[in-house]
C-alpha cells in the first residue's frame, strides 16, 4: 500500500507533462470505474433486500432486467447530454 502511494506520487511528480497527463488519466479512469461498480453493487443489494427477497425466479429476472434497462437508460441520457446531441447545429 505504501509502495502504491510512492508510486503515485513519483510519477505525479513526473518532469514529463505528458507522464503526468497520463497517470492522471488512469487514476481518474479507476476511481471512476470503482465507484460506479459500488454504486452499481449498492443499488442491485437494495433491489435485492427491499424488492425481490422471497419472490419467484421470474419476478427476479424481469425486476434484474428493468434494473438494467434503468441504468442503460439514464446512460444514453447521459452522454446525449454531453454530447451535445440534443442542440441543434448553428
Amino acid at each position: 500500500s505504501i509502495s502504491i502511494c510512492m508510486m503515485l506520487f513519483y510519477l505525479l511528480n513526473w518532469p514529463d507533462a505528458d507522464i503526468r497527463r497520463y497517470s492522471y488519466d488512469v487514476i481518474s479512469a479507476t476511481c471512476s470505474i470503482f465507484c460506479a461498480v459500488l454504486l452499481f453493487d449498492t443499488f442491485q443489494d437494495t433491489l435485492e433486500v427491499y424488492l425481490l427477497d422471497g419472490r419467484g425466479i421470474i419476478v427476479n429476472i424481469v425486476a434484474n432486467f428493468a434494473h438494467q434497462l434503468v441504468w442503460f437508460t439514464v446512460m444514453q441520457f447521459t452522454l446525449a447530454h454531453f454530447a451535445m446531441a440534443h442542440k441543434s447545429p448553428e
